[in-house]
Parts: structure tokens; C-alpha cells; sequence
């Protein structure tokens, strides 16, 4: 008799804390949470989103490539800290180091490939949007650092000799000795953009559209793509 009802009790035990598994699992998945097989545990998943200018440039987290084409989003993230690297051929990469929350909903949305370009002569008309174009009212320098609204933006170890806004203001451009820089306002993706020939200071201005950077360099105007 013992023997007749164990399979029926064995499949009633499973059939049963299969169900208990199923609907935790469904539970916790409608509620955000998502099983962690590191930690042993659930937990609370995070939402991460990269949209970059240009588009159509591969995502790489924690070294490992998790889209080809941004715009990327993932939904169900693990919470924890994650190195970001973005590429895309002819431009330079992007590198961040973030730290996502449980539940937080992290959108990286100003994110700015430039290009890896030479400078050329600008034309006669070109030159004049560099002439019009006047220092920053909201932006400052001093010795190695730079301000906004006396609010200290980034620090370098050699003085800064002039400074301009990216349109975005999610990034500035800066000269130091003989070259041409962008940096984004936490101090990250420092990146030369131009070689000048001499290490003073010299006048320069990134068009509205972004496209463009205009400067003078050996008494000659000059562009630089950046987009």
C-alpha cells in the first residue's frame, strides 16, 4: 500500500512547490525584482539608458558588447557599479564609470562621440562666425580651473588660457599650452582636439549645430569636424 500512494505524494509535493516557485518568480518579476544567481538572492532591477550623437555606435558594458546601435536601453539591470564604453569607427571613445541605484531609472543622454579629424583652412565666411563670436558670459578661468556661475566645473594641474562652452553645456572646450581640449563637466572624457603651432592663447567657438569648431591658429582661420 506504501508503495502504491509515494508516486502520487511525490508528484503532488513537486506539482506544488512548483507552483509556489512559479508564482514567486512571476510576483517578484512584476514587482521590478529579478533573481540574482551571484548574490543568491532577488533583487530590486535597475533601468539604464544610452542615446549618443552620432547614433549607430556599439555599447560595451563591463567589457562585454551589449548593443551594436544606440539608442540602447536595459530594462532589468542588476543595481551596482558599471564601466560604460562606447564606440564607433573614426570617432573617439567615450569611457564612464556609473553607479546605478535599486529602481533608479539612469539616462545618459548627452553623450557626444568626436571625431577623429584634421584641421582645415575655413572659408572667408566661415571666418566671420569666428569674429563675431565673444567670450562666455557665464564662463570663467583661473589659473587651472574653470567656473560657471562661480561654481567650480573641473580642475587641471597646468593653467587653462582660454574656455568655451560645447552648445549642449554638458561639456567644455579649453585650450592648455598648445592644444585644444573637451572635457566633460565632472573632469571625464578629457579629450586633444587640436595641435595649435604656438601656446598662446588663442580665440576659438563650436558652432550651434555642434558640427563645427572654428579657431585661429598661425594667424589663419581653421575648422575642425567634431560630429
Amino acid at each position: 500500500m506504501g508503495k502504491r500512494y509515494a508516486i502520487p505524494l511525490i508528484l503532488w509535493v513537486v506539482i506544488i512547490g512548483s507552483f509556489f516557485l512559479i508564482s514567486s518568480w512571476i510576483i517578484s518579476s512584476a514587482s521590478g525584482y529579478r533573481y540574482n544567481a551571484q548574490s543568491g538572492r532577488f533583487q530590486k532591477t535597475s533601468f539604464l539608458k544610452i542615446r549618443t550623437e552620432p547614433r549607430e555606435a556599439t555599447v560595451l558594458l563591463q567589457g562585454k558588447q551589449v548593443a551594436v546601435k544606440t539608442p540602447w536601453e536595459a530594462k532589468r539591470l542588476f543595481p551596482g557599479n558599471y564601466e560604460i564604453k562606447i564606440e564607433k569607427p573614426g570617432y573617439h571613445s567615450f569611457t564612464k564609470n556609473v553607479t546605478i541605484e535599486p529602481s533608479q531609472a539612469l539616462i545618459l543622454d548627452h553623450i557626444v562621440l568626436f571625431k577623429e579629424a584634421l584641421g582645415e583652412k575655413a572659408s572667408a565666411e566661415e571666418a566671420t562666425i569666428l569674429e563675431k563670436t565673444g567670450p562666455p558670459s557665464d564662463l570663467y578661468f583661473q589659473g587651472g580651473e574653470i567656473f560657471s556661475a562661480e561654481q567650480l566645473i573641473t580642475r587641471f594641474s597646468r593653467d587653462v588660457l582660454a574656455a568655451a562652452w560645447y552648445p549642449n553645456k554638458n561639456y567644455v572646450v579649453y585650450q592648455i599650452d598648445s592644444e585644444i581640449r573637451v572635457v566633460e563637466l565632472d573632469g571625464s572624457n578629457d579629450l586633444k582636439l587640436v595641435d595649435l603651432e604656438t601656446k598662446k592663447p588663442t580665440k576659438f567657438s563650436v558652432s550651434s549645430s555642434c558640427e563645427l569648431l572654428f579657431y585661429q591658429d598661425g594667424g589663419i582661420t581653421k575648422k575642425l569636424a567634431l560630429i
